[in-house]
């Protein structure tokens, strides 16, 4: 096992410090990290005097919270004419969130949440500063999700599926318009008991920190982003209303994004729009969660240099999420989802993405390409899912296991005679989660 880095290791050592405020139990666990290897001496004083928490403060507090989710992948890539590869068949951990909310006035709080779930590395999930100023308008600066997608900004605690939707995963993996991002965020609710709520942000166009990835020169192609992407910003806003009729309960929204073109590296792009909305709601044991995005992309088909065609796609899909609990413990899960990026070209050149839908990113751990054959992407992607959700203690502790036949059709780059037209996808996956 690799060790790990000194970042997380202060993280969790100085969270345990926070949440313990036991000076026996902290320079127990400071000289076990000293003795492993893990901290020097220095580095564990340091540690003692920077989380030092003064609790004569009413105002001030500190949590410590965190997600652990084990799971088992059966992920299995069919063609036709095509020799298969190897399907996936492993355990791992999806997720291993620890995080800490130190809050210092009513008003003023910091929240840092680090992930685990990649040995060796550093990843923050989230990281703000959060300043609650009045019900009608909170602001959070720092690195967080955008308010665009209701499945994205649901807990992923709460969720129904085992894993993200297709939908979902197309938007964020393969468009890269929706997920983390660095900037200032708001939101408020109005009304009474708050039907009417909002988000918004204003943050950069990629997902990253900038100061971490640094400014590439002008039209450069080389890592992630360019000095383009990073000084052009991306506008997020959402409005819903929410409430109850009856024995039900809705919550209805709009949400919508512009942003910098994220297929196009050069210095020339332009902005691309995404938009959707959604319905989640309750009745009885009964829920439903129901949501369409879309999005318009500028320079549709891009070479690896930047040159454009100047071709507009509109893409497009829905996700469709209804359950039924039983016995108060035990939820029945069913799903459809349903892509269409007919206009979305393929690109050409080395080191490009395939384009339309890479049924790889829409399916999380689907093989990225066929034994021999590049992947290409399609124009069209249909989904179905049947799962079950055992609550052992709510969504504190959850068993579910699922299963979803995904189907690719009609491949964008017509020319590749090697790639197949269709693609199926199998997958079978269970979850075990632990939340505190």
């Amino acid at each position: 096992m690799k060790p790990l880095p000194k970042l997380l290791v202060g993280i969790i050592a100085g969270s345990c410090l926070f949440a313990a405020n036991m000076a026996t139990a902290s320079d127990a666990l400071l000289n076990t990290l000293v003795r492993k290897g893990y901290l020097t001496q220095d580095e564990a004083m340091d540690l003692r005097s920077d989380h030092a928490v003064n609790t004569q403060d009413p105002d001030s507090n500190i949590h410590l919270f965190g997600l652990m989710q084990a799971q088992y992948d059966w992920v299995n890539t069919e063609a036709k004419d095509t020799e298969n590869p190897a399907a996936q068949n492993n355990f791992n951990m999806r997720r291993l969130y620890l995080g800490t909310k130190a809050t210092m006035s009513d008003q003023w709080s910091a929240t840092l949440v680090a992930d685990l779930s990649n040995e060796g590395t550093k990843k923050i999930d989230r990281a703000f500063i959060s300043y609650d100023w009045r019900p009608e308008a909170n602001f959070r600066f720092g690195f967080a999700k955008t308010p665009f997608g209701h499945e994205n900004t649901t807990n992923v605690a709460n969720r129904k599926r085992v894993e993200i939707s297709p939908l979902l995963g197309f938007f964020a993996d393969a468009l890269m318009m929706t997920g983390r991002y660095t900037g200032i965020f708001v939101d408020g609710e109005w009304g009474e008991d708050n039907w009417l709520y909002y988000s918004g942000a204003l943050t950069n166009s990629d997902r990253n920190n900038a100061f971490e990835t640094g400014i590439k020169s002008t039209g450069s192609t080389a890592g992630l982003i360019n000095n383009v992407s990073d000084n052009t910003p991306a506008f997020w806003a959402r409005v819903g209303v929410r409430g109850d009729w009856n024995d039900a309960n809705y919550d209805l929204g709009l949400n919508a994004g512009y942003l910098r073109n994220q297929r196009q590296k050069g210095s020339n792009g332009t902005q691309d729009k995404v938009y959707g909305a959604y319905l989640a709601g309750d009745w009885h044991e009964f829920a439903l969660n129901a949501e369409f995005m879309g999005a318009s992309i500028s320079n549709a088909t891009v070479n690896a240099a930047g040159t454009a065609d100047n071709t507009t796609a509109n893409v497009w899909g829905v996700n469709v999420v209804p359950s039924m609990r039983f016995m108060e413990d035990y939820e029945l899960v069913l799903g459809y989802s349903y892509i269409k990026a007919k206009s979305l070209g393929a690109q050409t050149g080395a080191a490009t993405e395939p384009f339309g839908v890479p049924a790889s990113k829409a399916i999380r751990r689907s093989t990225a390409a066929l034994t021999g054959v590049t992947e290409t992407g399609y124009e069209k992607l249909h989904a179905y899912y049947i799962g079950a959700n055992w609550y052992i203690m709510d969504n504190d502790l959850k068993l579910g296991i699922g299963y979803e036949y995904a189907k690719a059709e009609d491949r964008v780059d017509v020319s590749a005679t090697t790639r197949p037209n269709d693609v199926k996808i199998h997958a079978l996956r269970a979850r075990l989660q632990f939340l505190f």
